[in-house]
């Protein structure tokens, strides 16, 4: 631990390739003007019990996964606000772009301030790439060796203000979390608007996957052997599995990919449509418990989705 930060291990699950080369983008609208003042003063009580989301990714000698999360101290968290306030705006980690002379409708037609409800489920062209990029991605992080070397921190801030509407987009690396972390984070900065404290988040060095590993309760006897047991649930792939990945693999790497010609959409759906989604959710998680129970198998039940899973989002990479 130096004064600047504390290091915490990165988990070996959490830093596989698969999910460092990911830097996913989850964009909110609301529909009214919102104050960037209040919500970058916000951003810095949330940052405040929960540092992990401004730190750095660096190489590890120690960590299993060979990364690690330089996580600032409250001392480094103050000098690099303080750095933050001169940076220049495509280094800004909250950064906010007043667009408040045009409607949001000029950015994306499809994107209405009112409800949607009469037009049910509908799909429509994505906004300019260019316009885009600007209005939600100008600051964040874009490869893993930009977060590996650079003083850029594993998640940013862009919130964009129109005339009648206000954007606000996550840019994060997919080892911090994925869109089930999102309404987390945005359930602490609500309890941080209404002036409640943010809950932190505790356990961060834990690799779940410990358990697994020699001396672990989920480890078998022959761990140390050349050919251990497979963990609960895993399989070999045998030789036809094997022939498909291959396949799959020289064809992605040697023919056009189909996405290079699609171009993007935006699926909208009713604030009701998404309400029905997740009651018919729960009852298919109140009737799973039912047949574990029936079938006598330990239960593995979470919280119902929170509300804030409910919000309007969509989604780029």
């Amino acid at each position: 631990m130096s004064a600047e930060y504390t290091t915490v291990p990165i988990s070996l699950w959490d830093g596989t390739k698969a999910n460092t080369d990911i830097f996913a983008r989850a964009t909110f609208i609301f529909n009214a003007q919102l104050s960037f003042e209040k919500l970058h003063q916000t951003w810095i009580q949330m940052l405040q019990a929960r540092p992990i989301m401004q730190a750095r990714v660096r190489r590890s000698k120690t960590a299993a996964s060979g990364l690690e999360y330089h996580v600032y101290t409250p001392e480094g968290l103050a000098r690099y606000l303080q750095k933050q306030s001169t940076a220049p705006d495509h280094l800004k980690d909250f950064f906010c772009l007043d667009q408040s002379k045009r409607s949001i409708t000029e950015y994306s037609p499809a994107i209405s301030t009112s409800p949607p409800s009469e037009r049910g489920i509908f799909v429509a062209d994505a906004p300019d790439p260019e316009d885009q990029q600007r209005c939600t991605t100008f600051n964040g992080v874009e490869t893993m060796d930009t977060l590996l070397t650079s003083d850029r921190p594993v998640m940013t801030i862009q919130v964009t203000r129109f005339s009648d509407a206000t954007l606000i987009t996550f840019s994060f690396n997919h080892l911090m979390g994925d869109l089930f972390t999102i309404p987390d984070i945005l359930n602490g900065w609500e309890d941080a608007l209404n002036g409640r404290p943010t809950e932190p988040w505790e356990k961060l060095e834990v690799d779940p996957f410990a358990e697994y590993g020699p001396g672990g309760k989920l480890a078998s006897k022959d761990v140390e052997s050349s050919n251990p047991a497979l963990p609960p649930g895993w399989r070999m792939l045998g030789v036809i599995d094997k022939a498909r990945l291959v396949s799959r693999v020289l064809w992605d790497m040697h023919y056009k990919r189909p996405e290079k010609t699609i171009s993007q959409k935006y699926v909208f759906l009713p604030n009701a449509e998404v309400d029905r989604l997740v009651e018919e959710a729960k009852r298919d998680l109140i009737a799973l418990e039912e047949r574990r129970r029936q079938q006598g198998v330990a239960s593995n039940s979470s919280a119902p989705p929170s509300s804030a899973a409910r919000m309007s989002y969509t989604l780029g990479s």
